[in-house]
């Protein structure tokens, strides 16, 4: 591909592959005419990186509701936060409001003192629920707002855009090492294309409760949340912190041998993931396995052999009770499993590597 690079100088080259994380004006994606598709929310806001007195609990963001409207808190490094605040309806001017302007706005939505200031930049902002239809064409893939929008208020564009980058990360890097087929890349439209529209799902679904609870105030009511068990509390919690993104159905996941319903499924995350020293795949084995000596020569270099009693992994947690094996990506997620280990399902875990790796043997 020919590309232009125009930072007052232009500069012309040839590149094999380009990243597109330029946000919701992203050149790449306009460049694929791709567009990004969906609605944006009424209303209109701000948001401003600034310094508070305003007591928060740290590492954790906020939303605080009121009848006029909402403040949104989000912690930033250095005793900084990220925070979005709906405008008054009335408010259609151009100019970006002052310090002590924005800090009477925010006063005014949470019912308190905020004591804003130390501002470092501030914006007029629009809440969208948008995504295209191509996160990639092959060459071309979209990262972040530049494939998918979704309401601030959901807490989870970035996390987002960060994920689209562990998928395609280890991908590419693969492909152009020559150790992956280059058809491993289209994985990641499939794989990042549903997941980003689960997160629009879900931030849409927090969108929509925080202006119920805005509704709520506005008409005397004093707002609740509605009743919920542990159960619907702990899955709320995992939609939320994306842990239950899943990539059941991606062409790069599979298993073999007997269907255990416990623990965490091929696609799933794997929750001991971080115990996983460095950034190849890893087959953690459960027990006695076959053929151990020519996988490792096979997919010496491509895939890690980890010994699951040495690195106290629980077999129940991890899916395979009765001993096995689990492939795990460099992004964490679970490419294939297979209980119990024995010469059948280690071939087919074998020719399923096949399909997107290229074998060292």
């Amino acid at each position: 591909m020919r590309v232009t690079l125009d930072a007052g100088r232009p500069e012309v080259f040839t590149a094999a592959y380009v990243l597109g994380a330029g946000g919701a004006h992203s050149v790449t994606r306009h460049s694929m005419e791709e567009h990004l598709h969906g609605e944006t929310y009424d209303g209109r806001y701000i948001v401003a990186d600034v310094k508070l007195t305003l007591p928060c609990p740290p590492e954790c963001g906020r939303i605080i509701v009121g009848s006029s409207g909402f403040g949104l808190f989000s912690p930033l490094p250095d005793d900084r936060w990220l925070i979005f605040v709906n405008r008054d309806e009335t408010d259609t001017r151009r100019e970006l409001p002052s310090a002590d302007e924005l800090n009477a706005l925010l006063n005014a939505r949470v019912g308190a003192d905020v004591g804003l200031h130390g501002i470092s930049w501030v914006s007029y902002f629009q809440m969208h629920k948008r995504a295209t239809e191509r996160l990639s064409d092959g060459r071309r893939f979209l990262l972040g707002d530049a494939g998918h929008l979704s309401s601030p208020l959901g807490g989870e564009g970035v996390n987002a855009a960060f994920m689209d980058a562990a998928d395609i990360a280890w991908k590419l890097a693969l492909v152009i090492r020559g150790a992956a087929k280059p058809s491993l890349l289209a994985s990641y439209a499939a794989e990042r294309g549903a997941a980003d529209h689960h997160v629009l799902e879900v931030s849409d679904e927090i969108h929509s409760l925080v202006l119920e609870l805005i509704a709520m105030c506005k008409g005397g009511h004093t707002p609740s949340l509605p009743p919920t068990d542990s159960a619907q509390d702990r899955m709320a919690t995992r939609k939320r912190s994306m842990l239950d993104v899943s990539y059941v159905g991606s062409a790069i996941v599979g298993q073999a041998g007997a269907v255990v319903a416990a623990g965490p499924s091929p696609g799933e995350r794997f929750p001991a993931s971080g115990r996983l020293d460095g950034t190849c795949h890893h087959l953690v084995v459960f027990g006695a396995t076959p053929r151990l000596d020519h996988f490792r020569a096979r997919w010496d270099g491509l895939v890690a052999i980890a010994d699951a009693a040495s690195a106290r992994f629980d077999p129940a947690k991890a899916g395979v009770p009765d001993g096995g094996i689990l492939l795990v990506r460099p992004d964490g997620f679970i490419g294939f499993r297979a209980a119990p280990a024995d010469e059948t399902t280690m071939a087919a875990l074998d020719a399923h590597l096949a399909t997107y790796l290229v074998p060292s043997r």
